[in-house]
């Protein structure tokens, strides 16, 4: 067994439990995964970045009692397929809360 596969096989165990039986695809066969570029990732490499706070962290603004948060998703999000849709902008207080 690889590195690589020793480092999938405890990812698949900690993210979905010891009998997963998740098929991780690649992101030749199915890009769903995107890194903060937009470079495709695959399931290992999403996993990773995603137990990174401070990666997963795009930007924090606070105006006046307002926050507006953006963070990385990673995921694919988008339902017309074109482009990746992998960051999330929400705004908390103020009359847009939510």
């Amino acid at each position: 067994m690889t590195d690589f596969d020793k480092k999938e096989a405890g990812l698949r165990a900690k993210w979905c439990g010891p009998d997963s039986d998740v098929v991780v695809r690649s992101h030749a066969e199915y890009p769903l995964y995107y890194d903060k570029d937009g470079s495709p990732l695959d399931w290992v490499g999403w996993c990773v970045r995603m137990e990174d706070h401070e990666y997963k962290r795009v930007a924090r603004d606070e105006i006046g009692d307002v926050h507006v948060s953006t963070v990385w998703l990673g995921m694919n999000h988008s339902f017309s397929g074109k482009h990746p849709l992998i960051f999330e902008t929400m705004i908390f207080g103020g009359p847009h809360d939510g």
